[in-house]
C-alpha cells in the first residue's frame, strides 16, 4: 500500500485515493486524491501512481511545513 501524505491544506491524515480504471465515458482511467476533512485535492491523472505522486509532491516549506511531512 502506498502512503499518502497528510493534507497540505489542513494537515488532516484522512486521505483517500479515488477513481478507477475505465470510469470515464470514453473508457479512460481517472484517479485523484482527496482529503476527507477539507475536500482538498489535486488534479486527476490517468495513472494511479501519477495521482499519488502529485499529492505527495509539494513544497512543504511554502505551505509552512518543515519538508519532512
Amino acid at each position: 500500500m502506498v502512503e499518502l501524505k497528510p493534507c497540505p491544506f489542513c494537515g488532516n491524515a484522512d486521505i483517500v485515493l479515488c477513481g478507477g480504471d475505465g470510469i470515464l465515458p470514453d473508457g479512460g482511467d481517472y484517479w485523484y486524491v482527496n482529503c476527507l476533512a477539507c475536500g482538498g485535492s489535486v488534479y486527476g491523472s490517468e495513472s494511479r501512481t501519477k495521482a499519488i505522486d502529485s499529492w505527495n509532491r509539494r513544497d512543504d516549506a511554502a505551505l509552512g511545513g518543515d519538508g519532512d511531512g
